[in-house]
């Protein structure tokens, strides 16, 4: 029994590697070499092996084993963000964000740290980047760095269909913050 449900459950499997009694030696170096690979293989499984998300903080952060993500590429709406017209972007990137991932295995590969030093990543459920996913569903912009536009595609796209962000002429977070600053 777990002692935290919120915590997925780790597979555990035990495998006898003995060597049997009374096997002929010639045999033994292929039985090593099968150890060896079987072994080997499982801890490559163990490490590539993601996490169910813990928490999703806001549109573009989640928290995998106790550390935090910042996905990388992207800029969210903030969680209090609402649109000119009324549209509350921030509240419904995150809860589409929550949905995307809820029940699912999520895997994140570490980039280099934002323009703020947060920890970014690249995560994936089921293969999909969900930062490309976002940017898709007018959930999030392609953040303009000075490495890449990396989601600049799935931008265009969403501004295309108006969808999300692009259909209630939404401000981006940082001046969405300095109007609530005024």
């Amino acid at each position: 029994m777990r002692s935290n449900p919120s915590q997925p459950a780790i597979p555990f499997i035990l495998i006898d590697v003995r060597k049997p009694r009374n096997f002929p030696a010639a045999s033994s170096s292929i039985i090593d070499k099968l150890r060896c690979s079987l072994v080997a293989v499982l801890l490559i499984v163990a490490h590539a092996r993601g996490s169910a998300a813990q928490s999703v903080t806001d549109a573009d952060t989640l928290v995998l084993n106790g550390k935090t993500h910042q996905l990388w590429g992207i800029e969210a709406p903030d969680t209090k963000q609402v649109c000119p017209d009324g549209w509350p972007a921030g509240r419904l990137a995150k809860t589409r964000l929550e949905a995307l991932i809820e029940g699912r295995t999520v895997v994140c590969e570490e980039m280099e740290p934002d323009h703020y030093g947060r920890a970014t990543a690249i995560c994936r459920v089921d293969g999909e980047d969900l930062g490309a996913l976002m940017v898709r569903e007018g959930m999030a912009w392609a953040f303009a760095s000075s490495n890449s536009r990396a989601y600049a595609q799935q931008e265009d796209a969403a501004k295309a269909e108006r969808v999300g962000i692009h259909g209630h002429g939404c401000d981006v977070p940082w001046e969405w913050r300095a109007q609530q600053r005024r």
